[in-house]
């Protein structure tokens, strides 16, 4: 029984791979990238034993089978990666960039080149599929977000000075 627990298409199957997917995605958002890596040999390793086993020494076998194919899939996904971590590279310099201008910071340009983020960048080129769909989905939601926030930020900073007007006014005291 618990030697397919994890059996494909089971509810325990994409309860783990759900897990997975999220767990990857908050680590490499977060820069925790050994511990994504970790997530994913964890993830194969849990299916491999406790439930798709036959499954992935199928893909194996089929990869031995048709290598051709294999090698072009192998291919496209490393163009697909790259690509993508052009796109996510370029979001990451203009957040930065926009960042800078808000805080008035200064600009350093070693903070800003690629081989300090080499982690960063290959991350988002191997885990490409999870970070493209997170970024589809949270970049725009969070960028309609900070445009609130920054309209309204001139009344979230009134609210504060009326409720913490007596405060700051003792504190003028002495």
């Amino acid at each position: 029984m618990i030697a397919t627990l994890f059996a494909l298409g089971t509810l325990w199957f994409w309860l783990l791979l759900a897990v997975s997917v999220i767990s990857i995605t908050a680590l490499i958002e977060n820069e925790y990238n050994f511990w994504a890596d970790m997530v994913f040999v964890a993830t194969i390793l849990i299916l491999y034993k406790l439930g798709c086993g036959s499954n992935i020494s199928g893909i194996g076998l089929w990869i031995s089978q048709h290598w051709f194919y294999s090698i072009l899939i192998f291919i496209g996904y490393l163009i697909a990666g790259t690509l993508y971590s052009l796109i996510k590279w370029a979001l990451f310099v203009s957040d930065g960039r926009n960042k800078l201008i808000r805080q008035n910071d200064n600009y350093y340009a070693s903070d800003w080149k690629p081989a300090y983020h080499k982690t960063r960048i290959t991350h988002w080129m191997i885990y490409w599929p999870i970070s493209g769909l997170w970024t589809l989905i949270s970049n725009p939601i969070v960028k309609a977000f900070n445009r609130i926030f920054y309209k309204l930020e001139k009344v979230y900073q009134s609210i504060s000075d009326k409720i913490m007007r007596d405060l700051i006014e003792k504190r003028k005291q002495f």
